[in-house]
């Protein structure tokens, strides 16, 4: 068996005449890569090319900003958080940060998806509001949620208003979830996810508070009591959480445990 030296090239969809003729492959400016197999393959296959920081990214965003000709700078901040987001790049080998403009509110839900290492902050540095809900996957970075209140404004599919499935290091500090009275769980930990709920933290007019789940486990201390919750307060349900001195969410039930799921003192 003979094996053929691999050649680089940049380009775009339209080198992949070259590919066939049996060039290995293009990376393309739009973050695809461009498989060829010298000539043996009648369609080329398309893979993705991951993307990495090189320094710490702090983007801005403002109701009053543009996702079109903002930049995500102080004076020229994004519209969208979910914009901000997109533009995290996949690998970080340093901290980015998405800074809301303080007291603003945000009519939009979030998603956050398969990132790798550093650090991620959502913050506001006076309390944000975001009329929406939070989904966090497959994310082995350290995630902080700061400063915001989450709105539920429709009813969604979505465990929790605050969903997180696959997190490695969780930090949810001044962060409080009203789900409006639609039977939801405010912060819903899932598949294996680590971290905690602190800093006067505090759920309204939930279901459930806490729900842990899929092994994961939560450090819950400091939180502020909330109300209308109509549920349980802490459930670990195949999952662990561990209550600090003080500060626990108030709900019609304080906690319960199942599926081999434990709440530690």
């Amino acid at each position: 068996m003979t094996y053929r030296p691999v050649q680089n090239y940049r380009g775009n969809e339209a080198d992949l005449p070259q590919l066939m003729a049996g060039e290995i492959g293009v990376t393309t400016d739009t973050r695809k890569l461009f498989f060829g197999a010298g000539g043996n393959q009648e369609v080329a296959r398309v893979g993705y090319v991951p993307t990495m920081t090189t320094a710490d990214i702090d983007y801005y965003v403002a109701p009053d900003g543009s996702d079109e000709t903002g930049d995500g700078s102080e004076t020229k901040p994004f519209k969208m958080i979910q914009h901000a987001l997109d533009l995290i790049p996949d690998i970080i080998k340093h901290n980015v940060t998405i800074n809301l403009a303080p007291g603003a509110t945000f009519s939009e839900s979030i998603i956050l998806a398969y990132k790798f290492g550093g650090g991620i902050t959502i913050k506001s540095s006076d309390k944000s509001t975001i009329n929406g809900s939070g989904l966090f996957r497959r994310i082995i970075s350290n995630l902080i949620l700061e400063n915001l209140d989450f709105v539920l404004q429709e009813t969604i599919t979505d465990h929790g208003v605050l969903s997180f499935g696959g997190c490695s290091t969780i930090g949810v500090l001044n962060t409080t979830v009203n789900g409006n009275e639609k039977d939801i769980t405010a912060f819903y930990f899932a598949g294996g996810s680590h971290g905690e709920v602190s800093t006067s933290s505090s759920a309204l007019n939930c279901k459930h508070v806490i729900f842990c789940t899929g092994q994961s486990s939560i450090f819950v201390y400091d939180m502020g009591p909330g109300s209308g919750n109509t549920g349980t307060g802490l459930v670990a349900q195949n999952g662990i959480i561990y209550k600090g001195a003080s500060g626990f969410p108030s709900a019609e039930t304080a906690e319960s445990q199942s599926l081999g799921g434990q709440i530690f003192n």
